[in-house]
């Protein structure tokens, strides 16, 4: 706009104007002593470059030269209304008022990293906000409000303000141990007159507020989530107490299943059929948690595989072997009663298999015999092995596990829902029970017209012989990503629920990206939310509602279920961790003790 004037009044004008920008170049070009391009002392100020070092320094070291500190001009120039956010058009006009002459897109879009199209002072100085996110912390747990803070430091309810050197003592008497106390006085003297004053530290009655909400959050579900984690921890001990017991009385988990759970031999167990077996058994009282333990999968029926998976292997394979060696259970007692003695013993009946060619260990030989002796007469006869010819197997216990046909169907899911947790939530985990069952598995797949090996591919995700498949089965990371943001909010707020509660602050039941990023932030959530919406916007939509969420607290997660190092998570999805703040730590001290109480 200079030059443009000036060439209206005359070229002796614009020369003029073209010294003042030279001028002005040199003032806001020159860099910060001390620093390492300051040591450029014979190049021309005017080439001085910022191009060979990343931008988040690039950034630091001019806002360094020029108002003192990264936080400083965050809160002075960046962050005036104290949302902890800055959008891209705001940015670009305070490194104009800055008198910055680069490039401000590029430096915009290099700062971004997870084009949330907003940055925040960890993007900028993550040193210098974790020292504001501490003191902010300690803050609001020293002091109940700008008022308090102003009397408690000032040493008397008439004090009005706070000089320097008051300032930079009472908090270390107070118990700040943060250090950095001139400068946090400097950013707390907002009208730079060398003293702080209540209106400067409205922000900690903000903090105070926001601190209230998510107490109450975290009290109205704290007894409904200690009762859930009591009766889980309930169910999984008389689970434990219940397969013991089953143990000592039948010696095997086979003979205790044909003789006291299904002496029908049928294929499974209804919740009827178990709870009169439990009855029979002298366990009613606990013969509901016993159920819900075992039905692991949801698929409302206890197999001999949920009860004891080796031993359901174990016969499966047995059962392979004499039919595809035989054809029926009559031809290979035959076959093993070599002397015709109408019986076998433990001794024969293992020799006799190790002959034709099936070789188990003397533990796995003495298992399989007892679940065949179902009358504990010592012996076996051929009337003991017909229940075979029609018993069948669950058919995961005998395939081979298929990659080759596990990363066909994960691409055939990605290319007909986008991305593998809509897929996971729109067609394999439609309970929203964080599990996906066999049955639910084939149906899936049917739906999906996979022709491919179905079996192999469940057998390569069910690695384990859980019987089910979870979320991290298809995709670690979205899984992890969604572990880690239940685990916070379990912890903070009792639920996942809670917290979409805290975080639609207007109450419209919705949350934009913005509004969703923003709240984490001011929450403290130890990773970027830019991502974590991506992942939970399955639809892409732009927005949340409470049923995006809220599908965590179904959740049922396992004891090996564990939140990801800040490493790992950082590995995964190329963000950098957040170090604990003063709550966050204060907030785990607590839990130790509360723990210690209990104990």
């Amino acid at each position: 706009r200079r030059l443009a004037q000036a060439n209206l009044d005359g070229g002796a004008a614009a020369v003029c104007c073209c010294c003042r920008r030279k001028k002005m170049l040199q003032d806001v070009s020159s860099p910060p002593r001390g620093s390492f391009v300051a040591k450029r002392k014979d190049a021309d100020i005017l080439d001085w470059d910022y191009s060979s070092i990343p931008a988040p320094e690039r950034l630091r070291e001019y806002l360094g030269a020029k108002v003192g500190s990264s936080l400083l001009a965050w809160r002075r120039f960046f962050d005036r209304d104290d949302d902890r956010f800055v959008r891209k058009i705001e940015f670009l006009h305070h490194l104009s008022e800055l008198g910055w002459m680069g490039d401000g897109d590029a430096l915009f879009a290099a700062l971004d990293e997870d084009n949330s199209g907003e940055l925040t002072l960890a993007e900028i100085d993550p040193d210098q906000c974790s020292l504001w996110q501490s003191f902010v912390s300690w803050c609001t747990h020293a002091f109940t409000g700008s008022a308090d803070m102003v009397t408690k430091l000032g040493g008397s309810p008439l004090v009005e303000e706070l000089s320097q050197q008051v300032f930079c003592t009472a908090i270390k008497v107070a118990g700040w141990e943060g250090g950095q106390e001139d400068l946090l006085f400097s950013v707390l003297d907002v009208k730079s007159q060398g003293k702080v004053t209540a209106d400067g530290l409205k922000w900690v009655d903000k903090e105070r507020r926001r601190q209230s909400r998510q107490m109450q959050a975290k009290q109205r579900s704290l007894t409904e989530s200690a009762w859930r984690e009591r009766q889980k921890k309930k169910a999984k001990s008389r689970t434990k107490d219940f397969r013991a017991f089953l143990l000592k009385r039948y010696a095997s988990y086979l003979r205790a299943w044909r003789v006291a759970m299904n002496p029908n031999d049928s294929a499974a167990l209804n919740k009827n059929q178990f709870m009169k077996a439990c009855a029979k058994l002298g366990w009613q009282t606990n013969s509901t948690l016993i159920w819900q333990t075992l039905d692991v999968d949801g698929s409302a029926n206890v197999t001999l595989d949920k009860l004891d998976l080796k031993s359901a292997e174990l016969m499966a394979s047995f059962h392979r072997f004499i039919t595809e060696g035989f054809g029926n259970a009559s031809a290979a007692f035959m076959a093993i009663d070599r002397a015709n003695l109408k019986q076998v013993r433990l001794s024969d009946f293992g020799k006799a298999l190790e002959r034709l060619g099936w070789h188990r260990s003397q533990v796995e030989l003495k298992e399989l015999f007892l679940g065949l002796d179902k009358d504990d007469s010592k012996f076996i006869t051929e009337d003991d092995m017909k229940f075979l010819d029609r018993w069948r197997p669950h058919p995961m216990l005998l395939a081979q596990p298929n990659s080759q046909a596990m990363n066909e169907l994960k691409e055939m899911l990605v290319e007909r829902f986008g991305n593998h947790l809509k897929a996971w939530r729109h067609l394999l985990d439609k309970d929203n029970s964080s599990r996906c069952n066999f049955v639910e598995f084939t149906a899936a797949c049917r739906k999906l017209h996979f022709r491919g090996d179905l079996l192999g591919a469940w057998r390569a995700l069910d690695s384990d012989l859980s019987g089910y498949i979870t979320l991290a089965e298809i995709d670690l990371s979205e899984h992890e990503y969604l572990l880690n943001f239940k685990m916070w909010t379990d912890q903070e707020f009792g639920s996942a629920t809670n917290a979409f509660a805290v975080m639609d602050s207007d109450g419209t039941g919705t949350l934009t990206k913005k509004e969703f990023c923003r709240s984490l932030c001011n929450l403290e959530y130890p990773s970027r939310p830019a991502p974590l919406f991506r992942v939970l916007d399955v639809d892409g939509e732009g927005k949340l509602g409470l049923s995006g969420v809220a599908f965590l607290d179904d959740w049922d997660l396992d004891e090996t279920d564990e939140p990801l190092s800040p490493a790992s998570t950082q590995t995964l999805h190329e963000q950098p961790h957040m170090p604990q703040t003063h709550m966050q730590q204060q907030h785990q001290h607590q839990q130790q003790q509360q723990q210690q109480q209990q104990q």
